[in-house]
This record gives C-alpha cells, sequence and structure tokens, in this order.
C-alpha cells in the first residue's frame, strides 16, 4: 500500500516582505549531487537557507537583500563529491538589480550576477538555463551565459521544465508542451515534439511524466515517451475540489502519479494515480485544519523518496512553514492495492462518465430553443439530458464534459432571454469557471444575474482574485458575497492594489467596519465567547478581518485619513483579540493533558492503533497547538 508521513516541521519564516507580492513566498528543491541528504529554500526578503532533511537543521545560508523576491525555485549542485565545491543558482529581482540570475559557489555569502534572464530550471553541469518565455541558455563552469541557439523562441509562460537525459522538456501556460534534443557542444537545441494541449494549464510539474492540471480543474499525465510518439490526449480527471493556489507534483514512479494540493479537510497533500485507466487516491497527508495553503511542493530526495510542502498562512502576521513527508510507493500498482481508497478517492477527484452521443442533440436543442426566445424549454431540456445521463451512471455524480459546458456557457450569455436555471445548475455542480467566456464568465453574468454572481462568488474558491477585485470595482455591492465566500488567493493584495482606487478603498473599509461592528457584542476574553454563536446573515467576522488586513496592506497611505473608521475596526475586533490570547494560554495545559492521554493509552494499549492515531491527531489539531497557530489575525 502506498503511504505519507505525518509532516515534520523544518523551518518557519514570517512573511515580513510587502503581502502584495506575486512571487510564492518560500520556494523548495533538492540540492542535486548530495544522495538526497540536503535541500534548499529560496525565501522572499530573507536568504537562500540549505538544510539537511535528515537532521533538521539549518546547514548554510546566503543572505539577500529586504526587497529581493525570487522568480524561480533555487538550483543548487554538488559537483563531484565536494560540497564546498557546491553550486546555487536562483532566479531573482531587486530593486537595485532588477532581473537577474543569482550564483553563489561554496558555502561564502558572495555572490555572482547574470542579468536578463529570471527564470531558471536544470540539474545538469554545465547547467541549462530555461528563461521565463521558454529561451534556453547555457551556464558553464566559468559560469559565463550564452543562448542556445533553438528552432523558433516559445511564446507562453514556462511553468515547469526538466532535464530528461540529453533532452529538455518545457510546459507553458498555454498547455504547449516542447521537447528539445540538447547538443551542449555545438550549443543547439533541435525540437523534438511540440504538442498542444485542449485547454491552457494552470499548473504543471515536467519530468519523465508530465503531470498538469488545466483550466477546467482536470489533471493529466502523459509520459515522455508518449509526447514524442504524439499519442492522442486523454480528457483528463477533474478534480472534486481545486485549491488556490493550484499545486501538482510529478513523482518517479512506472505509473502516472503525482502529488496534488487538497482542500477538502484542511490543507494538505494526496498522491493519486494519474492515469484515466487506473484512477484513485492513494495516501493523504493534513498540514492543517484550516486558515492556510499549500503553497510550494517538491521531490527533496528520490531515494528514499522524501516530498517537501510549504504551508502559507496569509494575513498581516502571515508565516510560511516548510514540512518534508516521507513517501512510500508499492513496488506495483494495481487493484489490490487500490481497496478501500473509494471515500478517499471521491474526495479527491470527481470519476464521472463522459457523456453519450445525446451531448451533440442537446447543444442543438438548446441552440433552438433559446434562438427562439423559449429560455424554459431550454432549460427543461437541459434538465431532462441531465436527468438521464445521471442514470447511465448510477451511484457516481456525472461530470459533464468541459467542451459541452462552455457551448452552454455561450449560449446562455448570447442569446435573450436568459436561462438562468442552466447557469445555476453548472454553479452548483462547480463546473462553471471564470476563463469559459472571453472577459470573464463573472462580468459577463453580473448584468443579467447578480444570484448567480453571488452564488458563484461564495462556492467557487478557485475564482481569480483579478476577477474578484474587477468585480468591486463595477459593483461594490458584491463585496458582502466576495467576504462571505472563500478565501481569496494571495495575489489578492497585489489586486487590490492595481485595480482599486482610493475612494473605492474608503467605501469597503466603511462597510466591513460596520460589519466588524455588527460581531462586536461580546466582552473581553473566552468568558463571553459563546460556544454556539446564533445564526446570522454577516459575514464571519474572520472573513472581515482578513479582508480589512487585505485592503489596509493595499492602500494604507490613503486611508490613514479615515481615522475614525480605523479607531471604529480596533475596537470592534478588540473582543477577538482578547480571546486570541486565552487560547494561547490555555495551549500549555491542553498540550499537556493530550500528552498524558496519549502515554495512558500507550500504557492500556490498543487494537485499534491506527483509528485512534487518527483520532488523536484530529483531537489535537482541534483543540491543541493547531488551532492556536491557526488564530491569527
Amino acid at each position: 500500500m502506498a503511504s505519507i508521513s505525518s509532516p515534520t516541521q523544518l523551518a518557519t519564516f514570517q512573511n515580513a516582505q510587502a503581502s502584495s507580492s506575486r512571487l510564492p513566498h518560500v520556494q523548495l528543491a533538492p540540492v542535486h549531487g548530495s544522495r538526497g541528504r540536503l535541500a534548499v529554500a529560496a525565501v522572499n526578503a530573507d536568504g537562500v537557507w540549505t538544510y539537511d532533511i535528515k537532521t533538521l537543521r539549518p546547514t548554510a545560508t546566503y543572505t539577500v537583500p529586504p526587497s529581493t523576491g525570487f522568480t524561480s525555485a533555487p538550483l543548487s549542485f554538488i559537483p563531484g563529491d565536494d560540497d564546498e565545491a557546491r553550486v546555487t543558482v536562483v532566479g531573482a529581482t531587486s530593486e537595485k538589480e532588477g532581473g537577474a540570475i543569482w550564483i553563489w559557489v561554496g558555502e561564502e555569502d558572495k555572490r555572482s550576477v547574470k542579468a536578463g534572464v529570471v527564470a531558471i530550471h536544470g540539474c545538469m553541469w554545465p547547467l541549462l538555463v530555461v528563461g521565463g518565455t521558454g529561451a534556453l541558455f547555457l551556464l558553464d563552469a566559468e559560469l559565463q551565459l550564452s543562448a542556445l541557439t533553438t528552432p523558433k523562441p516559445k511564446a507562453g509562460k514556462v511553468l515547469s521544465s526538466a532535464l530528461v537525459g540529453s533532452r529538455a522538456v518545457i510546459v507553458d501556460d498555454r498547455g504547449k508542451i516542447t521537447v528539445y534534443a540538447l547538443d551542449l557542444e555545438a550549443g543547439s537545441a533541435s525540437l523534438l515534439a511540440e504538442v498542444t494541449a485542449a485547454s491552457s494549464y494552470l499548473a504543471a510539474s515536467a519530468g519523465e511524466v508530465i503531470a498538469a492540471i488545466d483550466s477546467n480543474h482536470r489533471l493529466h499525465a502523459r509520459k515522455l515517451s508518449e509526447i514524442l510518439e504524439n499519442a492522442d490526449e486523454s480528457p483528463g480527471i477533474a478534480i472534486a475540489n481545486p485549491t488556490t493556489p493550484l499545486g501538482v507534483l510529478s513523482l518517479p514512479y512506472e505509473r502516472p502519479l503525482a502529488a496534488l494540493t487538497t482542500s477538502h479537510d484542511g490543507a494538505g497533500v494526496t498522491i493519486v494515480s494519474a492515469s484515466a485507466d487506473l484512477p484513485a487516491a492513494l495516501a493523504t497527508s493534513h498540514l492543517s485544519t484550516g486558515g492556510s495553503q499549500v503553497t510550494n511542493l517538491a521531490v527533496l530526495s528520490t531515494f528514499p523518496l522524501v516530498l517537501g510542502a510549504v504551508q502559507t498562512h496569509a494575513g498581516t502576521n502571515g508565516r510560511s512553514i516548510i514540512h518534508t513527508m516521507d513517501v512510500t510507493l508499492p513496488p506495483r500498482l494495481g487493484l489490490a492495492q487500490l481497496l478501500g481508497s473509494a471515500t478517499a478517492t471521491a474526495d479527491v477527484l470527481r470519476l464521472g462518465h463522459q457523456a453519450s452521443g445525446g451531448a451533440d442533440k442537446l447543444l442543438d436543442a438548446v441552440s433552438s430553443a433559446l434562438k427562439a426566445g423559449e429560455a424554459a424549454r431550454a432549460e427543461n431540456t437541459f434538465t431532462t439530458w441531465l436527468e438521464d445521463e445521471e442514470k447511465r451512471a448510477p451511484g457516481r455524480r456525472f461530470v459533464i464534459p468541459e467542451s459541452v459546458a462552455r457551448r452552454l456557457v455561450d449560449m446562455v450569455l448570447v442569446n435573450k432571454p436568459y436561462a438562468g436555471k442552466i447557469i445555476h445548475t453548472l454553479i452548483d455542480r462547480r463546473q462553471l469557471h471564470e476563463d469559459m467566456r472571453e472577459g470573464g464568465v463573472v462580468t459577463a453574468l453580473l448584468p443579467l444575474d447578480r444570484l448567480a454572481v453571488s452564488r458563484l462568488l461564495r462556492k467557487n474558491p478557485a475564482l481569480p482574485a483579478r476577477s474578484v477585485v474587477a468585480l468591486l470595482v463595477v459593483d461594490d455591492k458584491v463585496l458582502e458575497s466576495v467576504v462571505s465566500g472563500p478565501a481569496p488567493d494571495p495575489s489578492y493584495r497585489a489586486e487590490l492594489k492595481r485595480q482599486l482606487n482610493a475612494d473605492a478603498a474608503c467605501r469597503m473599509l466603511v462597510q466591513l467596519t460596520a460589519w466588524a461592528e455588527a460581531h462586536a457584542t461580546r466582552d473581553d476574553g473566552l468568558g463571553s465567547w459563546l460556544e454556539k454563536q446564533p445564526k446570522s446573515s454577516l459575514p464571519p467576522l474572520t472573513a472581515v478581518v482578513a479582508h480589512a488586513s487585505a485592503l489596509l496592506d493595499a492602500h494604507l497611505p490613503s486611508l490613514l485619513e479615515k481615522e475614525d473608521e480605523l479607531t471604529r475596526l480596533s475596537e470592534a475586533i478588540a473582543p477577538v483579540i482578547a480571546a486570541q490570547t486565552d487560547y494561547r494560554r490555555l495551549r500549555a495545559p491542553i498540550d499537556a493533558t493530550l500528552r498524558a492521554h496519549a502515554a495512558k493509552k500507550e500504557e492500556a494499549g490498543t487494537d485499534n492503533r491506527r483509528r485512534q492515531y487518527k483520532q488523536d491527531k484530529m483531537a489535537d489539531e482541534a483543540f491543541g497547538k493547531w488551532r492556536v497557530e491557526d488564530f491569527v489575525f
């Protein structure tokens, strides 16, 4: 059976840099040539750290200016067996030097700078460097940078790249996978294969197996050999609960396996079989019960297989925690290894059958009805077709093909009268995505169906922050739906700063303050903190505080004039701060109680160790340190 261990904390970094940065706070990578012993982490505004993942101790650090942001994961390589000759390379940007490659040799905190390229990938010496749009460069043993001759430059943004033997594999956000054969002596690269997926990619991981998540939140896994043979692409596997941000990592194995970031039971990492003939969730490791996101994944060691994950807590007191997890995989993967995985698979993957040939008839019938001005007939036709498809797959949720959903959305939004029931059904099934229409689905829906917009904002965790803020610019009445919905992605602050003007920011602060005051009915401390709060139509107080924090971070200079509003907001959340203090005071006795309980059970013994361990872990997270750690605004 496959298994993934509970996370082991390697390091914690406070996110002191302006949280409006679009760059990941921490990016991980292995140290090649260290035999799975070392890992390296690039931390924005802090430095590049090297860790021994066996002893969990730092072994070296390179400091950087406070304005530094890292545009790529670091690459560290030991030529031969000489640790002191280790080379560390990373793409970086700073106010003083702009975008460049930064290089350290050995353990000395002295770097050299190569300007002009800001994204790197590779694991061989001489070092192959991949630019942000797919241009190839060679960094030789003398640390000189030279461009490789390629058939044509790439236009998409590189999501992932890897070296497989003498081949370079590049995956971009347009869904294009490009494979080059490298001739380092001649300084050139010849094109071996270039294939484009049916949909653009949101996340990808290149290697012997290319794993990717497309814009329809479907997981794809293709072997490099299949791409070279120009084999047909499978439709992919629908992800049941897409995370924000999306994360996927290809794993070294005989079958297509991938690690996915998950959120169905708090932030976590799940190992999945990504092949179309045997899709399943194999093992999951939970990092937290809520309030955080997994923002980076990396294979830190191949033998044994060790994964690294970065868990990021948002907010003004945000921090990133680096975890390591040991992964055990069976020698071979078959049906026998999947027994008992149905429930876990349903939490992660949506394994509905594909539509029958009636989909074309459905689209023709809906189009005919809408052109005739009969929205009710179009809605009834769609409902009847959907019920028939559900009956063909008893016990399994039918997944409407993305091509069908896109054409339905296009027809409904273009024709009048508006067939809103179709849109609402797609929202309820989480199959309406922002990119299904040029310019954004949400913007097109706003003048037609405010209720649909509200439901989409409240239910869709993968809605891009740029679309959410664009809505606030057009109509600030949707703020309640935004605050009541899922936590926005990390780019929310940057989008508030970029799109929202000072007047709109002030109006937003006034409304958030009003909601905070409406919640402020308690005294200080836990003594008046009701165990079960009455139901309310107000947005959750935690969400109000989180959005207020993001707004202040993005527009503090213009909001300083609103001294009265800021004072009222501070007074309204004072009970929350007091309750947080009480929670922290309770941490020590709660931890002591849990340890005593565990010791007592260890002495008594149990026949259900695995089940009890899981219950103890849940109790620890619910009442012990995890609740205290996450209760931060």
